[in-house]
């Protein structure tokens, strides 16, 4: 074991090798081929978790006015410019996953206050997300000028119900990052605001709160400058 972490093999790959050992010496031991299992002391291999990225709140907004500011240049189709600019600032608002944008019914918006209904979100359960009214409004008005009887809310250019990959490359156009970091991005900035993990996890769907522990984890250098400031010896 050591071996390995000198020759800096990393641990899943560590790991990978000792599900292929325990096996292995498991079949010998019930074979009665050896008289102890060797692996049964090595004790268990710990994965670090991977830091969590997402995109700062100010890139976001950046990149929204940018958006903005593009419809009018030469050569840009303004329908498609819009649709993909709805598309980053309701997930950003709403911190849905694709999968819940894109089987999104218009029916289940209730547009005045900016409540969505989200039938079998992860995990089975029936869900809600939620807009803010302005944004609600504004998607509302572009919406039903496009697509008055329309199914979905996100359409492509050939009026057929866009796909993950289409859906998923206006972030990564954009961002360099698929659609689930502006998810992380949207927990991360309602935690930075003092909203309660309970209420977050609730935004997000989450039934087990310790998957949104990890997106407060992101904010340490936060709480590192609340402690220089908030100390008993700050001055």
């Amino acid at each position: 074991m050591d071996s390995l972490y000198l020759r800096k093999v990393t641990p899943i790959t560590i790991q990978t090798y000792m599900v292929y050992l325990r096996a292995f010496f498991k079949f010998l031991y019930a074979d009665d081929s050896i008289s102890n299992d060797p692996t049964r002391k090595v004790p268990a291999i710990k994965i670090p978790k991977k830091d969590i990225k997402f995109i700062p709140h100010k890139e976001i907004m950046a990149k929204l006015d940018d958006m903005l500011n593009k419809m009018g240049e030469k050569g840009c189709r303004y329908k498609t410019a819009m649709r993909n600019y709805f598309i980053v600032r309701v997930a950003y608002v709403t911190g849905w996953r694709a999968s819940e944008s894109l089987s999104c019914d218009p029916s289940n918006i209730n547009w005045e206050t900016g409540e969505i209904y989200i039938p079998r979100r992860k995990g089975g359960k029936d869900g809600r997300a939620y807009m803010d009214k302005e944004t609600a409004g504004l998607l509302k008005t572009w919406y039903y000028s496009n697509y008055p009887a329309g199914k979905r809310l996100w359409y492509s250019s050939e009026g057929n119900p866009l796909s993950y990959e289409a859906y998923n490359f206006v972030f990564k156009k954009r961002f360099g990052m698929g659609s689930h970091r502006i998810r992380a991005s949207m927990a991360t900035y309602f935690i930075s605001q003092d909203v309660g993990i309970k209420d977050v996890a609730d935004m997000l769907g989450h039934e087990n709160i310790s998957s949104t522990m990890r997106y407060a984890a992101c904010l340490k250098t936060r709480v590192q400058e609340i402690h220089a400031l908030k100390n008993p010896f700050s001055k």
